[in-house]
C-alpha cells in the first residue's frame, strides 16, 4: 500500500508553533545535563565519599546514594525543568515533584524538591569542570 502525502503551498492556523512560545521540554535539558556539586569542593572529591554531588543526565538525576528518574515533566523551559521523578535508594522507593532552574551563564542550578520531610527546599548547585 502506498501512502498518500499532501503537501499543502501554505500554513493551516493552529498547526504549526507560535515562533514566540518556548517549548516544554520532553527530558531534562541538554545545559542542565552533568556534573553538579553543592560546593566547589564536591566537585573535587573522591565521587564515593562527595554526598553533594549531583550527576544529571538524559532523564536520571544520580546523589551519593540515590538515584531519580523522570517520570513526567509538567513545565519548563530551556533553562526550567518542572518534573515528577521516581527515586530509589538505600532499599526504598519514593517520588518527588521537582523544580530544576539554570541560571549565572550556566554555571548555577537550583533544585527545588517540594517534599514534606528532610529532604525539602531549595538546593544551590555549583557546575563542576568537565
Amino acid at each position: 500500500m502506498k501512502a498518500l502525502i499532501l503537501m499543502l503551498p501554505f500554513a493551516v492556523p493552529g498547526c504549526l508553533p507560535d515562533a514566540g512560545a518556548e517549548v516544554v521540554p520532553t527530558g531534562i535539558p541538554e545545559a542542565m545535563q552533568g556534573r553538579w556539586g553543592l560546593t566547589a569542593t564536591e566537585c573535587t572529591a573522591d565521587p564515593a565519599i562527595a554526598k553533594g554531588l549531583m550527576v544529571v543526565e538524559g532523564d536520571t538525576l544520580r546523589f551519593y546514594e540515590s538515584r531519580g528518574v523522570l517520570e513526567s515533566v509538567t513545565g519548563g523551559s530551556d533553562s526550567e525543568l518542572q518534573g515528577h521523578f521516581v527515586f530509589a535508594g538505600e532499599g526504598m522507593e519514593w517520588e518527588r515533584d521537582l523544580v530544576l532552574t539554570l541560571s549565572g551563564g550556566g554555571d548555577r542550578l537550583t533544585r527545588i524538591d517540594t517534599g514534606v520531610d528532610e529532604n525539602a527546599g531549595s538546593f544551590d548547585y555549583v557546575r563542576c569542570a568537565e
